[in-house]
């Protein structure tokens, strides 16, 4: 299976940077230059009888073996693959702001499939959200960043044909990143933040909604879901919230550990 990159390691792309090869995906490429060619051989060429970053057996030397792994990966290093999300896109968007900046681009299988489990328990146990859907807390599929075109443009050109995205020019430096599949942006843009050329990337994120789902995983397997179910005025902020704090088991089990609600009066609290 193919290993994603993600924020905490930054490797692919930024060798310049960390001295490091492209190790997530594309040893070979030791020059971090997503192509493994004639610079990469001389590298390994250079570090021959010794044990150095082109040692990709982990034998303790760089030799034939070593030469053979760099001669089957000639060529272009293999793009980021996007993995079609296999529940509904609440659930793969809950399961997504999960993750968080230090966690990997994709949510497992598992965690999704636990997110849409959880939220059909959470609504057969409290009927008065069946109606009330997530709101994203950004798009998933872009972040904005804003560049300085007078530093070196190689990493972030990398990273962008990693992530096969393409970019859209706003106004005075800020540009728009689109991935063309689903992805956990706070670890995308935690990626780009490295390049030189990048002075900030963040997600684009999304202004006003009324209900927000937010899971905290706990140690013995349970998650801890915040509920804010929220009305009235909510074009940035609703004036009104119910908040529900529910515990669920990995069987399905839900129970209710805490309810507030508050706002002014108008609100209608039935």
């Amino acid at each position: 299976m193919k290993r994603h990159l993600h924020s905490s390691l930054a490797v692919l792309c930024l060798g310049s940077i960390a001295g490091q090869a492209s190790a997530l995906n594309c040893p070979a490429d030791l020059d971090g230059n997503l192509v493994v060619n004639g610079s990469d051989l001389a590298a390994l060429l250079a570090q021959w009888n010794s044990d150095g970053a082109a040692d990709f057996n982990g034998d303790g030397i760089v030799n034939g073996a070593d030469l053979a792994t760099l001669l089957a990966a000639w060529g272009a290093c293999p793009v980021l693959e996007y993995p079609a999300p296999i529940v509904g896109q609440e659930a793969h968007q809950i399961a997504l702001e999960t993750l968080g900046a230090l966690g990997p681009l994709f949510p497992s299988e598992e965690m999704q499939q636990r997110v849409e489990q959880d939220l059909a328990a959470i609504r057969a146990f409290e009927p008065s959200l069946a109606g009330e859907g997530h709101t994203p807390a950004w798009a998933a599929t872009q972040i904005l960043a804003q560049l300085d075109m007078k530093a070196p443009q190689e990493t972030y050109q990398c990273l962008l044909t990693y992530y096969s995205a393409g970019e859209d020019e706003l106004a005075f430096g800020f540009y728009i990143i689109d991935f063309p599949g689903r992805i956990n942006v706070l670890a995308a843009a935690e990626n780009f933040n490295h390049a030189p050329n990048v002075s900030n990337a963040q997600p684009d994120s999304l202004l006003g909604g009324e209900n927000f789902y937010t899971v905290q995983i706990l140690l013995n397997g349970n998650w801890r879901w915040t509920v804010d179910d929220g009305s009235i005025d909510c074009f940035d902020g609703c004036d009104c919230h119910r908040i529900y704090v529910f515990e669920t088991t990995p069987e399905g089990d839900v129970e209710l550990i805490s309810f507030n609600q508050f706002g002014p009066s108008y609100c209608d609290f039935k």
